[in-house]
């Protein structure tokens, strides 16, 4: 009898188990190839790679933020910088020009004309003094203030002629126009073009004065002297909005 039938006698006599204890057969077991581990290695290495370039990527964002971050910070403090610079600068600029004048100096003149300067006799006159927007030519006036080269940097104004005189800008039935009235009565009139507000000057001392019945305004100040009045006309009627006093009445 051969020895593989009496291998497979004695698994019948002794039963499955002894099949199981059986030596696996001869031959070559599966291994992992070397290809396979060195395909394993490279994409291990790939994701590596990727994964510090994507950490290096983020580091770069998060500096580039910082520094624009910085970078309006710096702009922002330039500009404060910028704004002190120029404040300081202003007054200094003002006081420099108020050196350049000489002492305090008053003049009496006839205004020659209102454009584009104005000018008093054979000087002219500057400042921002609100009053000079409202001279018409022919006005007498005392003039102070301080004086260079044939120009007065204006302090104060005062209108010597006409007495009790008032001022309207607006709509009239020649049209728009600036008037300048003495005493109720129209003085000067002057064609003008149609503008934003209805503007009037006038003294105020319990009632307006110098102004026609007809353009006393309804509105009461809350006290004596020269006030301006603006406003917008509205359905045919001029609605005031805006009041600010220039100073006491002339005298």
């Amino acid at each position: 009898m051969s020895s593989l039938r009496l291998i497979l006698l004695l698994a019948l006599l002794l039963g499955g188990p002894a099949l199981a204890n059986l030596p696996p057969p001869p031959g070559p077991h599966p291994t992992l190839s070397p290809l396979s581990r060195n395909e394993d290695e490279r994409e291990e290495k790939e994701r590596h790679e990727k994964e510090k370039e994507d950490e290096r990527e983020r580091k770069e964002d998060k500096d580039r933020e910082h520094e624009e971050e910085r970078g309006k910070k710096e702009d922002k403090e330039d500009h404060r910088e910028d704004k002190r610079e120029r404040e300081r600068e202003t007054p200094e600029r003002e006081e420099q020009e108020e050196e350049d004048y000489d002492e305090d100096y008053a003049y009496y003149g006839r205004v020659q004309a209102t454009a584009p300067e104005v000018v008093v006799g054979r000087r002219v006159l500057v400042g921002e003094l609100a009053l000079l927007d409202f001279l018409a030519p022919g006005m007498r006036v005392e003039v102070e203030g301080r004086v260079k080269d044939g120009r007065i940097r204006v302090k104060d104004l005062h209108v010597l002629f006409p007495r009790n005189w008032a001022y309207y800008e607006g709509p009239t039935p020649e049209g728009w126009s600036r008037v300048w009235f003495a005493a109720g009565k129209p003085w000067r009139r002057q064609a003008a073009n149609p503008g934003p507000r209805v503007r009037l000057l006038a003294c105020f001392e319990g009632e307006w004065r110098g102004l026609p019945e007809a353009l006393h305004p309804a509105l009461v100040p809350s006290r004596p002297g020269l006030w301006l009045l603006e406003g917008l006309v509205w359905q045919g009627e001029v609605r005031w909005t805006r009041q600010t006093r220039l100073g006491a009445c002339e005298e």
